[in-house]
């Protein structure tokens, strides 16, 4: 049972963040030293926001990385998941087996409860609504 985030959604939710303050294309260098590690870690991380369309990425001289329109809007249930992948992942909390709903461990109902209510609240915070108070 593991209700916290890796690294790479901090690193994300910060590297959006700088994106956001710093408007325009951003060299990865630039980044990466802001949030604390190195260039191709930063490519790792931020793989999956280009993937979505979050964030656009190009190589060369003039490369870099900016925020795009569809970043701004990004909730942090959407990056979390971009990232750690699916909250729901049909895995028993008890068991650690595959979870069917049928035969039901005791934790089942109140697991579902609360799994439902962390989405429900990482759903309704945007990445950028604190954004330039904690950069």
């Amino acid at each position: 049972m593991r209700l916290t985030v890796s690294k790479r959604s901090d690193l994300a939710i910060r590297a959006v963040r700088y994106l956001d303050a710093h408007p325009g294309r951003i060299p990865g260098s630039e980044i990466a030293e802001s949030v604390g590690t190195s260039v191709p870690f930063l490519s790792q991380v931020l793989t999956p926001l280009v993937a979505e369309h979050w964030i656009d990425s190009r190589t060369g001289p003039t490369g870099g990385y900016s925020l795009m329109d569809s970043g701004r809007a990004m909730t942090l249930l959407e990056l979390v998941e971009a990232i750690e992948g699916p909250i729901i992942d049909g895995r028993c909390v008890l068991e650690d087996t595959e979870c069917d709903g049928v035969d039901i461990c005791a934790l089942h109902t109140m697991w579902a409860a609360a799994r439902s209510a962390l989405m429900t609240a990482l759903g309704g915070v945007r990445v950028l609504a604190e954004a330039h108070s904690t950069v």
